[in-house]
């Protein structure tokens, strides 16, 4: 019974010595290293007729706890700028643009031009104003 005692606490010693050592595993960094940023969810190109609307979606990469206000810029066969809203905790919004009855039929670009969280900016991811790719092309018809 004293060897088992004796062996007990020598094991007990030597596990509540290696839980003290600083292992190459205690230093995980959690936390999100990646910024939030907005881009159009896709390149595919639209067609609209004109005097009817079309829907573009813009995304965020992460959710967060604020609005996100983005702005955008239509250029090109008709010309156009504003602002929509993803609410707190949501990761789209779908932009509707009225494209008036008179526009002549042909193309226009879509583009961010700019997000905030608040008072911070967020960056513009792939096919925002900042990207080499192509934006979804509107092709406006009759």
């Amino acid at each position: 019974m004293k060897k088992i005692i004796i062996l007990m606490s020598i094991v007990t010693a030597f596990l509540l010595q290696s839980c003290e050592k600083k292992g190459p595993g205690d230093n995980y960094d959690f936390s999100d290293s990646l910024p939030p940023y907005v881009e159009i969810s896709s390149k595919a190109q639209l067609t609209i007729v004109a005097g009817a609307n079309g829907t573009i979606a813009v995304r965020l990469k992460t959710a967060v706890q604020e609005p996100v206000v983005v702005k955008y810029a239509v250029s090109g066969t008709f010309t156009t700028t504003g602002t929509v809203t993803i609410p707190k905790g949501v990761l789209a919004a779908n932009v509707i643009l009225p494209v008036p009855i008179a526009t002549v039929p042909g193309n226009a670009a879509f583009t961010i031009t700019g997000a905030t969280k608040g008072a911070t900016n967020l960056t513009i991811g792939a096919l925002g104003a900042n990207s080499n790719e192509v934006r979804p092309l509107l092709i406006v018809k009759n």
